[in-house]
């Protein structure tokens, strides 16, 4: 496996988990399997969580995604 494949698998597993982590403390009961292919489609599942919660409601689980950053910075 060359090494940018590598990094991509282990970004896209960082990013699932954190997507999992918001869906379960949240109480979702969300499907990930069909999200699981791609590393663009974690950020769109994670953005539609965003969209879908209140920011004020959703709070950081101590993810330090790109999207968790940003919404920290603008809050």
């Amino acid at each position: 496996m060359s090494l940018e494949k590598e990094n991509n698998a282990r970004d896209n597993y960082r990013l699932n988990s954190i997507v999992i982590t918001c869906a379960v403390k949240k109480k979702f009961i969300i499907i990930l399997s069909k999200y699981n292919s791609s590393l663009y489609n974690s950020k769109l599942l994670l953005l539609f969580l965003f969209k879908v919660i209140s920011i004020k409601v959703l709070k950081c689980f101590g993810c330090l995604c790109r999207i968790c950053i940003d919404q920290r910075a603008n809050a």
